[in-house]
């Protein structure tokens, strides 16, 4: 019984400070994505970096509901890179990750950013009656919250 308790403790000690070396080590990887992501002219090999520390990020906060805006912001980001690349269906299956777990939250913010950038990417692939539907619900947000990214897409 003794031994059990001790390996218990082990297992829980073990798990405690990996979810504190994740929380740790994704920071640093968000920090550098956010730069990528942020720079005015990226090229397609920068572009390539910052979706692998998304991709990084989402991988190290997936079970850490505490960080649940930077793996939502993760996503988000990741699956704009390759919008921007015109990469319409790689994207969305980030975006929808983003509606999935953001609804279980209800936040309006990431609802918002999934109904506007997925809406974008079914216009760009000429799916406009989905993409019509996606923006009149983020319209709807719009109306109830303020200081919304990229209002501009939107209207």
């Amino acid at each position: 019984m003794r031994l059990f308790k001790t390996a218990f403790l082990c297992i829980c000690v073990s798990l405690l400070l990996s979810q504190q070396h994740n929380s740790v080590l994704y920071k640093s990887y968000y920090e550098k994505a956010i730069a990528i992501y942020e720079d005015d002219d990226p090229d397609a090999a920068s572009e390539l970096k910052a979706i692998q520390y998304f991709d990084t990020i989402i991988t190290l906060l997936q079970n850490q509901p505490q960080h649940k805006n930077h793996l939502l912001d993760s996503y988000v980001k990741a699956g704009n890179i390759y919008q921007g690349q015109k990469k319409y269906k790689v994207a969305m299956p980030y975006y929808h990750k983003v509606l999935q777990l953001s609804t279980l939250t209800k936040d309006s913010l990431f609802i918002y950013q999934f109904q506007l950038y997925m809406g974008a990417a079914k216009y760009s692939l000429n799916e406009i009656d989905s993409a019509r539907y996606l923006f009149e619900q983020a319209s709807i947000i719009t109306a109830s919250v303020t200081d919304l990214p990229d209002l501009t897409i939107l209207y």
